[in-house]
């Protein structure tokens, strides 16, 4: 919806995506900002919880001494399988780590957490201190169990 001359030239470029228009999800992206304007607390639990999920996991790889850290921002998490420093995405390009990634994920699946193929995940709201809790011990879990197979 707009003035002619700028919507004529969407004729010439694809512009779309997942719903995008979509009038229940447009219905539904509203409802959640109204949810969240109205309950600024949200934003305080998902922090706490994030930092909680990335010290802990962070403690136990440093304190185990393996190759991995778990790198977030806010609620959005990744795991890289180094213990270099990482300052940007650049860092990541050259990464090789000892194990292949996919074995970690697939351990973790079995063991009860399943992060989806581009291995960033999240936390929300909906997420207790319990949930968390045990996020953090399957994480632990299939690390030592690399360890086991002598991975990591």
């Amino acid at each position: 919806v707009g003035p002619a001359d700028i919507m004529n030239s969407y004729k010439l470029i694809f512009s779309g995506g997942t719903f995008s228009g979509n009038p229940l999800t447009m219905t539904a992206g509203a409802a959640i900002l109204g949810y969240l304007k109205a309950h600024p607390e949200i934003y305080l639990h998902l922090a706490e919880q994030s930092d909680r999920l990335a010290n802990e996991m962070n403690r136990f790889l440093q304190n185990e001494n393996m190759e991995a850290q778990l790198m977030n921002a806010q609620s959005q998490f990744s795991f890289q399988f180094t213990r270099k420093t990482i300052e940007s995405a650049w860092d990541t390009k050259t990464i090789t780590p000892r194990f292949p990634p996919n074995l970690f994920y697939a351990i973790l699946h079995r063991n009860g957490v399943i992060i989806p193929g581009l291995h960033l995940f999240f936390i929300t709201a909906s997420h207790t201190a319990e949930d968390v809790d045990k996020v953090i011990g399957s994480m632990q879990k299939s690390f030592l169990e690399l360890r086991e197979y002598g991975l990591i």
